[in-house]
């Protein structure tokens, strides 16, 4: 079965930020943040992925997500 994973963490990074930054300017509680940035969290509600789209500044979903084999 294929595993979907993220790049939340290296994405967080690269934006300069931390995952507490983050998730203050994202409106995510920081625990969540946590979560997924170590690929715990097994359902992403659609209202924070916009989030995350929104501040992360992602154009391509691809460079979010990861699906492994």
């Amino acid at each position: 079965m294929a595993r979907v994973t993220n790049n939340l963490k290296r994405l967080i990074e690269e934006k300069g930020m931390n995952q507490k930054e983050f998730a203050k300017k994202a409106d995510i509680r920081e625990a969540t943040v946590s979560a997924m940035c170590k690929n715990e969290i097994k359902r992403i509600p659609l209202d924070v992925l916009e989030s995350i789209v929104d501040v992360l500044e992602i154009e391509d979903m691809n460079k979010l997500f990861n699906i492994e084999a």
